[in-house]
């Protein structure tokens, strides 16, 4: 998703909410601003986690998918690096 999109889809929840923000959310409610603040914090832990796998392509639709390549990524990774310590541990 682009950036646009994002900002099309908060607007779309802010609109949604009973606190009657509007698209700025300028005057969002206390509610509002809090899932805007988790929102923006749990993309950002998405973004730095993805820095774990070199070749990640980003598609902000699916985070989930994204978190889930990254974990198979690393247990990928970390089952190779046991396997090369015991080879080690055998010389």
């Amino acid at each position: 998703m682009k950036t646009k999109e994002m900002r099309d889809r908060a607007t779309e929840f802010a609109m949604s909410c009973d606190c009657d923000s509007g698209p700025r959310m300028t005057d969002a409610c206390s509610r509002c601003r809090e899932i805007a603040r988790m929102l923006a914090e749990l993309r950002q832990a998405v973004g730095l986690a993805t820095t774990l796998k070199p070749d990640m392509e980003i598609d902000v639709l699916h985070p989930l998918e994204m978190m889930q390549q990254v974990v198979a990524y690393v247990a990928a990774k970390d089952a190779e690096i046991a396997r090369l310590m015991v080879e080690r541990e055998k010389k």
